[in-house]
């Protein structure tokens, strides 16, 4: 299982916020940094920077990029799917993985809207070459940006990342 190990993660208001690459590939840093990619199930390691060079998990039609650090594990759109309300590099999951058992914080997104997080847990599964992450968890309910309560009904109850993997 791949996943590139983050730069870093700050806390915000109380909560951990794992910020982007695109802060530390500006070009002057280029030249200077080498992000580790590492495998989980494994011992292969790789360096790559960037969407394009790196590691490709799918999700809903986006393209995603899994950072994990130590147990935090992070979830981070690198080309969201047309019609999404977000930018590259927003952070979809963070959490903490043990094993292969992952739990943690995953956020829905409106146009206009504050982001509202709710709490997914899941496994990591491997299946001969096919590897995913399956996260479920209730999902938030929405009167406008009002967030009015929580479903596992919805469709972002279960969330299914597949590796799909490297851009080399």
């Amino acid at each position: 299982m791949l996943f590139t190990n983050p730069i870093k993660a700050k806390m915000i208001g109380g909560k951990r916020v794992w910020k982007g690459l695109t802060a530390v590939l500006q070009p002057k840093f280029l030249a200077k940094i080498t992000i580790a990619v590492a495998l989980l199930l494994g011992s292969a390691v790789t360096s790559h920077a960037q969407f394009g060079q790196g590691l490709f998990w799918t999700h809903n039609g986006s393209w995603m990029t899994i950072y994990k650090t130590g147990s935090d594990i992070a979830v981070e759109y690198q080309q969201p799917r047309n019609g999404l309300p977000i930018g590259p590099n927003t952070t979809l999951f963070y959490g903490t993985i043990r094993g292969n058992h992952i739990s943690g914080t995953a956020h829905t997104f409106r146009r206009g809207c504050p982001e509202a997080p709710y709490r997914v847990s899941g496994r990591l599964k491997e299946n001969g070459s096919v590897k995913s992450i399956v996260l479920g968890g209730a999902a938030p309910v929405r009167n406008g940006c009002k967030v009015t309560g929580y479903t596992k009904r919805s469709s972002n109850a279960r969330l299914v990342f597949r590796f799909a993997g490297t851009g080399d």
